[in-house]
C-alpha cells in the first residue's frame, strides 16, 4: 500500500465535519468579564480605589496568603511550622535565684520558671514552645543549677557547666507546654497526662548531639 492509499484510508476513517460537530478552538473566545475584581481588587470606582488607600500587604481579599503567592520571596514559607520560644537570660536567672524566687538546689524546668509569675507562655495565640536561655549576663552567672530548657547555645551550656551545673534541652509540643505551665489547673480539668511527642524533622539533627545536650 502506497502512501497515497494510506492517506486516503486515513481520511475515510476520520469523522465527517458538519455543523453539529464544529466548535471553536480552545481559548478563542475572550474570558468572561469579572467586574472590577481583577484591576481594583474587588473595590468600586470611588473610595479606597480612587484615593489609592489600599490595605496593607497580606490583608487583601485573596484566598492565598501573600507569602505563598510570591515565590521569589521564600522567607515566610515556613511560617506555619516556626516555633517561638520565650527568651530568658542568664542575668535574669541569676537574679531570680538571688531574690529567692527559684531554689538552685532543686531541678529547674518549665514549670519552675512559670511559677515565678514573671513569665507567661501563651500557647493558644503566640504558640510558645517553651523557654530559650540566652547568653546575656554570661559573666555574672555563678550558681550551680540543674536546669532544663528548650534551647540553649554552646556559650550558655559552657557557662552553666563552668559554674558546676547541669543543663538539658528538651522538646515539648504545645499540649505538653500547656499542661506544664499550670499543672494544678491541668489536673483539675481531669484530662489524661499527655504523652511527649518527638521533635520535628528540623530538630532531629540535634538528637544525640553532645554539644546541644539533647
Amino acid at each position: 500500500m502506497t502512501s497515497v492509499d494510506k492517506a486516503i484510508q486515513l481520511i475515510r476513517s476520520c469523522s465527517r465535519v458538519s455543523l453539529q460537530n464544529v466548535r471553536d478552538l480552545p481559548r478563542s473566545r475572550p474570558p468572561r468579564y469579572h467586574g472590577l475584581q481583577r484591576k481594583k481588587r474587588g473595590l468600586s470606582h470611588r473610595g479606597m480605589s480612587q484615593f489609592q488607600a489600599w490595605k496593607p500587604l497580606g490583608q487583601l481579599d485573596q484566598k492565598m496568603p501573600f507569602y505563598l503567592s510570591v515565590p521569589k520571596e521564600p522567607y515566610n514559607s515556613d511560617i506555619a511550622t516556626r516555633r517561638q520560644l520565650m527568651r530568658v537570660s542568664l542575668l535574669e536567672l541569676q537574679r531570680m535565684i538571688d531574690l529567692g524566687r527559684i531554689d538552685p538546689h532543686e531541678p529547674i524546668d518549665l514549670t519552675t520558671i512559670c511559677n515565678t509569675k514573671l513569665y507567661k507562655l501563651d500557647v493558644e495565640h503566640e504558640r510558645h514552645y517553651g523557654f530559650q536561655l540566652v547568653d546575656e549576663g554570661i559573666d555574672s552567672f555563678v550558681s550551680a543549677v540543674n536546669i532544663e530548657v528548650q534551647h540553649a547555645s554552646e556559650q550558655v551550656i559552657a557557662a552553666i557547666e563552668r559554674a558546676g551545673g547541669v543543663i538539658t534541652t528538651r522538646f515539648y509540643d504545645l499540649f505538653s507546654v500547656w499542661a506544664k505551665c499550670d499543672p494544678l489547673g491541668f489536673f483539675k480539668r481531669g484530662i489524661p497526662i499527655p504523652k511527649g511527642k518527638l521533635p520535628p524533622p528540623s530538630e532531629t539533627t540535634l538528637l544525640g548531639n553532645p554539644l546541644a545536650h539533647w
